[in-house]
């Protein structure tokens, strides 16, 4: 992919580097019109010659940008511009999961304070369990029957 920093793409002024895949770059870029950071993020060509990776990544931003919840960013814009697909999303600065692995555990302050913006959504039925405890029915089952019971049970919708 060429260097892009300091031109603009599709009315977006791209500042920095964020990240890059096997199929997107994400840049850091300001809005000229609000004046605020976005992430904007790029199909690579590789993956943009490829038709049903390219709906795919159109499905992508049409479904997050149907989504309103505090932790999902959202979309301000998406689409083709120079034969490029793009999508344009709040830019939060924080660094990446790689570069948090990297730097080692995380304190268990952080961690708990973590787990807590995401402890309301879990729910027992969206895991398998694991170990040589009892099924989830109560018999004592083996692990694979208390797995396959367990995945089972997590698909059903409750009625």
């Amino acid at each position: 992919m060429p260097a892009r920093i300091g031109t603009e793409f599709a009315g977006y002024r791209i500042e920095a580097l964020v990240g890059r895949g096997g199929t997107s770059t994400v840049y850091r870029a300001e809005d000229p019109r609000l004046r605020i950071p976005i992430a904007l993020k790029l199909l690579n060509p590789d993956a943009a010659e490829d038709e049903s990776f390219r709906e795919r990544f159109v499905r992508e931003f049409r479904l997050v940008a149907g989504i309103n919840h505090p932790n999902i960013l959202p979309v301000y814009d998406a689409g083709v511009w120079q034969d490029s697909l793009y999508i344009a999303m709040r830019y939060v600065a924080g660094g990446t999961l790689k570069t948090r692995v990297q730097e080692g555990p995380l304190a268990p302050d952080r961690a708990l304070s973590m787990l807590a913006h995401v402890r309301h959504r879990l729910r027992p039925r969206q895991f398998l369990r694991t170990g040589r405890s009892p099924a989830p029915d109560g018999s004592s089952g083996s692990h694979r029957d208390a797995k396959r019971q367990w995945r089972y049970r997590s698909v059903r919708r409750p009625r």
